[in-house]
């Protein structure tokens, strides 16, 4: 027993050197170990400030802020912006040369417009200018044509259907002119999905790219997909930019090539029938668009850094209410004393190290006159100090630089309402105005054109059988009035007024016109006819020679064209005289209007 328990210790014994060699893979795994931790640290750092700095647009710097430095000088001839190939395949050098270029500045136009307030409010107070609720789509015959009245019946219930289905009006036209605003362009693909019904969805910026490696592959197909589009015998394409033209004629679109993934194995082409494509701030010939916010990138990102740091500084010296200063040779003790006379109470808290710290705390309530005793001075805090003024004056010049890019009053980015006046600012004939006007002129054609196009659908699908044998027949009878809203204040009884002597004259519809009072006018038509189960009364003498009934509730209609005066309960009723002027007013609106609405 003994002998095997001593050959059973002596085989598990454990030499020194066997410590040795354990203890040193030990310690070269714990150095690995330290290594790897290193490494790991290493990485959560970068990672924490790569992610600080794309988090901070203002740490973006724009890779052509050279560019703008000696325009005039011998450096401003070798930008190359007049050379011959400057323009060359729809590019805009030496700011659009690459489809590089356009991510970067849409990407740095997007963090913007959702990281910087001014921004953001510049967007939205264009689009709720340019934009509104809405616009208005009518279809009506073109003068001197004679159109089928069913055939305009027919355009409007495909307007009105596309505008349904899409949530059209105040909603995707906002998107689409905030998108056009912010990006530069706003493509839109048109979807035919049956009897005459179009879906319209925005296609990504980006995702209209330049095939890569494929062309040739490309070309075949759509020659035999599309044989119309294009001589393909004898007339070259360009693909650049994702923008298919014939080669000399970059204006002439003919398609989009569209990836949808990164890999490029998900790839669409797009006819340009089917795509409403809008761009903005470039010529004709550049093929892709520009942000409305490029210009004034620099600008915004140093009014935000400079609001930011005036607040952070404000903040920090409003903390500071006044600084007491001791002359020199007050001792300590001398100003241990002179705080225990003025202190209100003592306040103690936790040091970090451990222990308890005291504080003397003075409270001073409202109008204290604090009286200084020898070898102590008040200095005024910060916040007393006359430094501020200088920053805000910078920071209201370069808002009014971001103003001036879009006709804005310097109010409308600021929201400082002291130096500006709003009336002034939005009547007929301002910048601000005009600006607005000629944005909403610039889409109200491209939203036409589209439009149009959902006729085009409509009559393949043959929902004009019967009415019209041709596309361009209708397009010959039948016309399509956009009505953007108004922009300008004007005072709403004269522009009523207005508007009642242009529907008389025939210039302007009734349907128009509601529109531009902001009323619904089917609905009103509605309401107006089941009025005509209620009690009407006469009302003499407004047209001569003849009695409209109106709604014996509202009273008689006064001579200011909107104001009711209901009839004193006893009282003999008045016998108003209208002015020949309004007289054709009145039997514009009660004569026409009502003889609509009471077939």
């Amino acid at each position: 027993m003994s002998n095997g328990t001593a050959q059973h210790n002596h085989s598990t014994a454990v030499t020194v050197e066997d410590l040795r060699t354990r203890r040193d893979e030990l310690k070269l795994l714990r150095e690995v170990r330290e290594l790897e931790y290193q490494e790991i640290a290493r990485s959560q750092s970068l990672t924490a400030e790569s992610l600080h700095g794309y988090m901070d647009y203002t740490n973006y710097v724009d890779p052509r802020e050279w560019l703008t430095d000696s325009f005039g000088q011998p450096l401003g001839a070798m930008l190359g912006m007049a050379a011959t190939d400057a323009r060359e395949d729809g590019r805009d050098r030496p700011v659009i040369e690459t489809e590089q270029d356009l991510t970067d500045m849409r990407s740095i136009a997007r963090v913007m417009v959702k990281l910087n307030p001014y921004l953001t409010g510049v967007l939205d107070d264009l689009t709720n200018y340019v934009i509104g609720t809405g616009f208005t789509y009518t279809a009506m015959g073109r003068s001197k044509r004679n159109a089928n009245p069913q055939l305009v019946s027919i355009v409007q219930d495909l307007l009105d259907e596309f505008e349904d289905l899409n949530k059209w009006s105040g909603n995707l036209e906002r998107e689409i002119f905030q998108r056009g605003t912010r990006d530069g362009e706003a493509p839109l693909r048109l979807h035919h999905v049956g009897y005459g019904q179009v879906k319209s969805r925005i296609v990504e910026p980006e995702y209209i790219t330049e095939p890569r490696g494929m062309v040739r592959e490309l070309e075949e197909y759509v020659a035999f997909h599309h044989p119309h589009l294009l001589n393909w015998d004898s007339e070259p394409s360009s693909w650049s930019f994702g923008v298919h033209t014939p080669e000399r004629d970059i204006e002439d679109h003919l398609g989009y090539f569209a990836e949808w993934n990164a890999s490029g194995s998900d790839w669409e082409y797009i006819c340009a029938s089917d795509m409403v494509f809008i761009k903005s701030n470039t010529d004709r010939n550049v093929k892709r668009g520009l942000s409305d916010f490029y210009p004034v990138e620099g600008f915004s990102d140093r009014a935000m850094k400079l609001a930011r740091n005036i607040a952070s500084g404000a903040t920090v010296q409003a903390a500071i209410a006044f600084i007491e200063q001791y002359e020199t040779g007050v001792t300590g003790s001398q100003i241990v004393s002179m705080n225990e006379a003025v202190k209100s109470y003592t306040r103690s808290e936790r040091k970090p190290g451990g222990g308890i710290k005291f504080n003397n705390v003075s409270h001073l309530d409202e109008a204290t006159k604090l009286d200084m005793p020898n070898g102590r001075s008040f200095i005024a805090g910060p916040m007393g100090q006359s430094s501020a003024p200088l920053y805000l004056e910078v920071l209201q010049a370069l808002l009014r630089a971001i103003g001036t890019r879009f006709s804005m009053p310097e109010y409308m980015v600021s929201g400082d309402a002291s130096n500006g006046n709003y009336a002034s600012s939005v009547e007929a004939g301002t910048p601000f105005v005009k600006a607005c006007e000629a944005k909403q002129f610039f889409y109200s054609s491209h939203f036409k054109d589209m439009m149009w196009r959902v006729i085009r659908f409509g009559f393949a699908a043959g929902r004009f059988k019967g009415y019209a044998n041709s596309f361009q027949e209708i397009k010959r009878q039948i016309e399509i009035d956009v009505a953007a809203p108004d922009i300008e204040v004007r005072d709403p009884h004269i522009a009523t007024q207005r508007r009642a002597i242009l529907f008389g004259k025939g210039i302007l519809s009734a349907k128009t016109w509601a529109a531009q009072e902001g009323e619904d006018y089917e609905q009103e038509l509605e309401n107006i006819r089941a009025d005509k189960k209620d009690n009407f009364e006469p009302v003499p003498n407004i047209i001569s020679g003849s009695s409209v009934a109106v709604p014996a509730a509202l009273g008689a209609p006064d001579m200011e064209l909107g104001n009711a005066s209901a009839p004193t309960a006893g009282s003999p009723a008045e016998t108003p005289v209208a002015s020949p002027a309004l007289e054709s007013i009145a039997k514009t609106i009660i004569g026409d209007i009502f003889s609509e609405a009471y077939p």
